[in-house]
């Protein structure tokens, strides 16, 4: 049931999202950006999403991968419509932090599969520090949100 779950929210990314759009592995580990989201294949075909929309910037080496993320509260609503209870209460604590710091930083441990976040950049930098991370950053693929490029849009 879980991994019909996982396959459920994949495919309703792909259907929110439309199946174009920026596409990238990351690393050799599984580990996927695709259309302002970061996955995790599990295997042909399946993925299971790690840091919801919408990435704005990440970044890797060969055993991390750092996120800013701005949580998208539209997509937010459809998982949270779609999911049964008990997988909304679960998730619900993890969204509240991501509506109350909204600029959200990530770290994924590739090497164990564990996901850091959601952090403040203060506590993020704080746990590179600690974790004595190498990789950053780059502000130059800074992306804005979406709902800043459709105003421009208009």
């Amino acid at each position: 049931m879980k991994r019909i779950t996982k396959y459920m929210l994949f495919v309703m990314t792909l259907i929110c999202c439309g199946c174009h759009g920026d596409w990238a592995e990351i690393g050799d580990k599984g580990y996927v950006y695709a259309n302002g989201t970061i996955s995790k294949l599990i295997r042909d075909g399946i993925a299971e999403t790690v840091i919801e929309e919408e990435v704005l910037n990440y970044a890797a080496d060969d055993n991390y991968i750092v996120v800013h993320q701005v949580p998208d509260e539209s997509f937010i609503k459809i998982l949270e419509e779609g999911l049964p209870q008990r997988k909304i209460d679960s998730l619900e604590q993890k969204f509240q932090v991501m509506r109350i710091i909204h600029d959200c930083y990530w770290i994924i441990d590739m090497n164990k599969d564990r996901v850091l976040g959601p952090m403040n950049k203060k506590d993020f930098e704080k746990k590179c520090h600690s974790l004595q991370l190498t990789v950053q950053l780059d502000p130059k693929y800074e992306k804005k949100p979406w709902s800043e490029r459709r105003k421009s849009q208009r």
